[in-house]
């Protein structure tokens, strides 16, 4: 499924989120799942994370990541209380830099 840039300014917050986010893996999956005939089946050859291996800090909490008025340590007990030292592989800092500032 192709995307449009997002830098180009034609496309809304939801626009980018329907097309690059859970809208666009969700239906890549299951074009996926359909194609490769695995919906009926288990579908043993593809694997969906849980959220907290990617996305373990929730975006509705991104604001309270104000690097500029801390010198990182209340940032880091934040997003340490987010993360599986065992299960988290990434995080995602959510700095929505195709959004447009309030």
């Amino acid at each position: 499924e192709s995307t449009q840039s997002a830098s180009s300014g034609n496309l809304s917050p939801m626009d980018v989120i329907e097309h690059t986010g859970p809208g666009l893996l969700t239906r890549s999956v299951c074009r996926w799942l359909v194609i490769n005939g695995e919906y009926e089946h288990s579908a043993s050859s593809i694997i969906v994370f849980p959220s907290h291996v990617f996305h373990a800090f929730p975006n509705h909490l991104r604001n309270n990541l104000d690097l500029s008025a801390d010198d990182g340590t209340t940032v880091q007990k934040l997003l340490m209380s987010y993360i599986n030292s065992k299960e988290t592989k990434a995080v995602h800092l959510w700095g929505c830099s195709w959004q447009n500032e309030k």
